[in-house]
């Protein structure tokens, strides 16, 4: 089922970018195991298992990055801006993660409560700043200022079905301002990348699902097998 779910958008994926993310992965599940002094025999698998399901984890990922750096710089050159980014939202956390940064480098995280990244979460509204030097909620810390010279900006909500999945922002309009049809693109735009992003979280909950179902499925074979194999005959009671 993974596989056919990941054939829907498989590509080449470049192998350095590929064996990064994998090396940081198996840096931090080596670096749990040791903490927690579990054995992959703990964990019933082997180290070959294990590598090769870390292996599919970290091509999701990269795969993900990808298809997200594509859809942001498809944003920006439609929208005729200068830089278009991705955010992630990450309900477990509560926050937003900046996709898109060099592998190996730790994710900017951003609360629901900063800038006008943080409005646009919360309100599932488009937000269309005209001019960031006027508006009060603008952070440049979180709002791709990351030179202090952001003149405009459209910040556009990823949801499906009422649930936020995200936010793509775009900034500095050539035009001098994003129109309402600016709008109206960026919410195609938005949409078509919530697709994306919802098909590599649902391979990563079958993924799960299918890593649950082995233990439980282990779990009963470990049980049953501690059960006398015929009924204990006992003398004062008749168990036919």
């Amino acid at each position: 089922m993974l596989d056919a779910l990941d054939g829907q958008y498989t590509f080449e994926l470049p192998p350095s970018l590929l064996t990064q993310e994998f090396e940081n992965i198996w840096k931090q599940v080596q670096s749990d195991m040791q903490q927690s002094g579990k054995t992959f025999a703990d964990e019933e698998t082997t180290e070959e298992e294990a590598r090769a399901e870390y292996q599919k984890i970290a091509a999701r990922r990269v795969r993900l990055g990808l298809v997200l750096a594509e859809i942001g710089e498809a944003a920006r050159s439609v929208l005729r801006g200068e830089r278009a980014t991705v955010w992630l939202f990450e309900p477990e956390q509560g926050v937003l993660v900046l996709t898109g940064g060099p592998p190996g480098v730790p994710p900017i995280r951003a609360n629901l409560s900063q800038g006008v990244l943080g409005l646009t979460a919360r309100s599932r509204q488009v937000i269309n700043v005209p001019d960031c030097r006027l508006e009060p909620l603008f952070d440049p810390a979180v709002d791709l200022d990351v030179d202090n010279d952001v003149r405009c900006m459209l910040s556009v909500p990823l949801v499906e079905r009422s649930q936020l999945v995200g936010v793509l922002q775009v900034v500095d309009s050539e035009k001098g301002a994003f129109s309402t049809e600016d709008e109206r693109i960026a919410e195609t735009l938005a949409a078509q990348c919530v697709v994306f992003i919802q098909r590599e979280r649902m391979s990563r909950s079958l993924a799960q699902a299918e890593k649950l179902d082995r233990e439980i499925k282990l779990a009963r074979e470990i049980q049953m097998s501690t059960l006398p194999s015929e009924m204990p005959q006992l003398a004062e009671y008749d168990m036919a």
